[in-house]
């Protein structure tokens, strides 16, 4: 399938012509011959037989008899396009939801996309099989186009939009992951950590000079790298406490992603339970490794042990068990 996305805003608008033309009508064999005799753009030559049939199995096009009628979701796409006359994010999203999370494609594209990992934040597959897990391998061009799909790294990511509407399943065809894209993940996901508790130690700093704290904004501390297993990463301060002693524990998570998702370990849960409101679960969302930055705001959960578990808001998945051999008795 050698076509564009883009190029099915052009051939609506030349059926469009024709229909607001009173001696003429959208005959099929004119609007092809209009439409092939068009220029060639990216090196893709208009092709009406290959495009007409696409936008007809995607229901954007009738042909009735000899003539071209535009449905009402083909008259969508061409009324956004006609808005700045590109493939604006409004447009590809329009693509996503109608032309291949529904209508004819979607169980083609739903059951690729199933055979992906699901991690954390995102629903991936390695780039070098990814064309493998499509049974029609033709649609995965319009699926980058329309940015259901992209390409980071050796990665290919499913749109993080849609990661809670797949339903990742394993088959014998699901895609397969070696120990070294594990590992690859695994120190990318101690970077975004070890970022998101520096963004966070600045951020509390900042967040008590401007209150008037300067004591307790330069006593903030980052203990996660000598006591890994304290339950929290970062001590810090409401405000100023009559005592002098910390009485804010922060736990912070950090994604690339956008979306509140994480994973709490026994020993966190438990030092929550304990510490009650003075624990804090900071998460930084859209981290950008390279700048080591995030454009987005710290979202703030206190007394997540009551907060989480009591609200149906979060889902809860128990994904780990701990197996230990128990001696035998005799």
């Amino acid at each position: 399938m050698v076509i564009k996305l883009k190029q099915i805003p052009k051939l609506l608008g030349i059926i469009k012509k024709f229909e607001k033309n009173k001696n003429t009508k959208p005959i099929i064999e004119y609007v092809a011959k209009t439409f092939n005799n068009s220029p060639v753009e990216e090196a893709i030559y208009p092709d009406f037989d290959e495009l007409g049939k696409f936008c007809k199995d995607i229901e954007i096009l009738k042909f009735e008899n000899d003539v071209i009628t535009i449905t009402s979701l083909g008259n969508q796409i061409f009324d956004e396009y006609e808005k700045n006359l590109q493939l604006s994010s409004e447009l590809k999203k329009l693509f996503r939801d109608q032309c291949f999370l529904k209508g004819s494609f979607s169980e083609s594209v739903n059951d690729g996309l199933s055979r992906f990992f699901k991690t954390r934040n995102e629903v991936w597959a390695p780039s070098d099989q990814v064309y493998d897990l499509f049974q029609n391998k033709e649609l995965l061009p319009l699926l980058y186009e329309c940015e259901l799909l992209t390409l980071v790294g050796d990665k290919v990511l499913l749109n993080s939009e849609y990661n809670d509407k797949i339903s990742t399943k394993k088959t014998a065809n699901q895609v397969r992951i070696t120990q070294k894209q594990i590992d690859n993940q695994l120190r990318l996901m101690k970077k975004i950590g070890e970022i998101a508790e520096e963004l966070v130690v600045t951020y509390e700093k900042n967040r008590l000079n401007a209150i008037g704290c300067k004591f307790e904004s330069d006593k903030v501390q980052r203990i996660s790298i000598g006591h890994a297993n304290a339950g929290y990463d970062i001590v810090s301060f409401n405000d100023s406490p009559t005592d002098g002693d910390y009485d804010r524990f922060i736990e912070v998570k950090g994604s690339s992603g956008s979306e509140i998702d994480f994973h709490w370990s026994e020993n966190e849960i438990k030092t929550a339970a304990e510490l009650q409101d003075k624990y804090w679960i900071y998460f930084v969302p859209d981290i950008d490794v390279e700048t080591r930055n995030t454009d987005s705001e710290i979202k703030k959960i206190q007394d997540p042990h009551k907060n989480i578990f009591e609200n149906n808001l979060f889902s809860k998945t128990t994904e780990n068990f701990h197996i230990k051999k128990i001696n035998d008795i005799n």
